[in-house]
């Protein structure tokens, strides 16, 4: 999809892609302030279910991805069959491996 903007075709795909993730992002950060509020507050909740660690993984690093690669850095998981499940929170898990 194309517009005209600014006196020029701008092709609006990569645009849009681009405002979503950073929108995305931008909405993670809110809620990670958010939910240290409530962990001061004493009012966090768990929500632990079985999980494939493999598929958590996967999940917390495609959010990243578009971040890391603009800088040129690349972040690969491997997992040999049988992949082992976790009984966890998979909200808090992503926000750990997201912030190491």
């Amino acid at each position: 999809m194309r517009c005209w903007a600014n006196t020029r075709w701008i092709t609006t795909a990569p645009t849009a892609r681009i405002s979503i993730n950073s929108g995305t992002f931008l909405l993670s950060i809110i809620n990670d302030l958010l939910d240290l509020a409530r962990i001061e507050a004493g009012n966090t909740t768990l929500e632990p279910e079985v999980l494939s660690s493999a598929d958590l993984i996967a999940d917390c690093l495609s959010f990243l991805d578009q971040k890391i690669s603009d800088k040129g850095i690349r972040v690969t998981s491997n997992f040999s069959p049988p992949t082992p499940q976790c009984y966890a929170d998979p909200v808090r898990i992503c926000q750990v491996i997201i912030n190491i």
